[in-house]
């Protein structure tokens, strides 16, 4: 299945209007005579990730083609920047809408408020090596990470 990415008609998110919070709780609680006992749930808990974003009128249509043709009503993955952070320009995130973007006009201006579920980093953060140190990489020369 081939990526998808977020077009790059669409404006980055206003730096205020972002907002990460967990999906879920991930560690189970058990309370015993003993006391409190956590384990964890699962290993990687999804984000929801939330921001407002200013478009014209056209890139506003973009993003609502890209919504409902390109990722099926939102049911389909993509690409995007992770803006969890914003000095490294070259990472990546893996995306889900969780609903279709909301968006209203207020004069000439247009704002579309974006829900999305962050899954994941795309790219790794810590190569991965063999027993001598080398970077272990794939067939097209491409370092492998976790």
């Amino acid at each position: 299945m081939f990526d998808l990415v977020m077009p790059s008609s669409i404006p980055c998110p206003e730096w205020d209007s972002l907002n990460w919070s967990p999906a879920f709780d991930g560690v189970v609680r058990s309370q015993f005579p003993a006391g409190m006992k956590t384990r964890r749930l699962v290993t990687a808990v999804p984000e929801i990730f939330s921001c407002a974003i200013y478009p014209t009128a056209a890139q506003l249509q973009v993003l609502l083609d890209f919504h409902d043709y390109t990722c099926a009503g939102g049911v389909l993955r993509f690409n995007w920047w992770d803006f969890r952070k914003p000095n490294d320009t070259t990472r990546l995130a893996e995306y889900q809408f969780q609903g279709r973007p909301t968006h209203g006009t207020w004069a000439d201006i247009y704002r579309a408020d974006l829900k999305l579920v962050l899954h994941r980093n795309f790219t790794g953060t810590f190569p991965l090596t063999d027993e001598l140190g080398a970077q272990l990489e794939t067939d097209t020369d491409e370092g492998l990470t976790t």
